[in-house]
């Protein structure tokens, strides 16, 4: 291309503009500086996406269940495995196999007086004889049969304390030994009070039988306190809320 200035087609550059040279620069005439994009160098910010349909109204986030966002059960036991049974419930049971043995005794000992207490009677009045005016075939009836229900009741109490032990170490119910030691303080109160008074009327010998029926309750009241225990409920629930997501 010529350089003359008066070639044809040769545009001059207005007033106080300088001639274009080159290709066009990228910071535009004049040396201006770009325009800044309107998100900045960066590019423009994420898009913000609703929150997802179960986190409910207000974007809240969805509820939990009953043991938290990790599922665990109470008292920290991970409901993919069986809790440990805690010392107390042991304890409990262990007991309640204790009295459930001595009820064995207690109710065979019981069945036993009323098959011989024909027996027992006729050696007693031989020691005493003006008992034979007072007893009578009816009151042997009778005393036989308060005699045999209550060897059944023993029986069937040591029923409860055995069969709620073992449900007590499955971690299957509580229910069960709570209501045979609750039976068992009762009986093993009314015990100790008997002792207490006759020994309080000052009947020789019974210091033997107010401590026994001493260590009968308080062995009875620490089933009942035992099985109350945090340690024992957190181990119960555990076990019910593994049965529960089972189903």
């Amino acid at each position: 291309m010529s350089n003359d200035p008066d070639a044809p087609g040769r545009q001059e550059p207005g007033w106080g503009q300088q001639p274009q040279s080159g290709p066009p620069s990228p910071y535009g005439q004049y040396g201006q500086s770009p325009q800044p994009a309107p998100w900045g160098p960066y590019g423009p910010p994420p898009q913000q996406t609703s929150p997802p349909a179960s986190w409910g109204q207000y974007g809240q986030q969805p509820q939990y269940g009953r043991y938290g966002p990790y599922g665990g059960a109470p008292g920290g036991f991970d409901p993919a495995l069986p809790p440990a049974r805690p010392g107390a419930v042991i304890t409990a049971a262990v007991l309640a196999f204790v009295y459930a043995a001595l009820g064995v005794l207690v109710a065979l000992g019981l069945f036993a007086g009323g098959a011989f207490l024909d027996d027992l009677v006729d050696a007693s009045l031989a020691a005493d004889p003006s008992l034979g005016s007072d007893v009578g075939a009816e009151e042997v009836g009778t005393l036989r049969g308060i005699i045999v229900l209550m060897g059944v009741l023993a029986l069937a109490w040591t029923v409860v304390m055995a069969w709620g032990g073992a449900l007590a170490l499955r971690g299957r119910s509580r229910v069960l030994l709570l209501v045979g030691a609750s039976i068992s303080v009762a009986a093993t109160g009314f015990l100790l009070l008997s002792a207490v008074l006759t020994a309080a009327a000052g009947e020789p010998g019974m210091a033997g039988p107010l401590v026994f029926s001493l260590v009968l309750f308080l062995g009875a009241l620490a089933v009942l306190v035992l099985l109350c225990l945090r340690p024992a409920a957190d181990y119960f629930a555990a076990h019910r809320a593994r049965r529960q997501a089972r189903r």
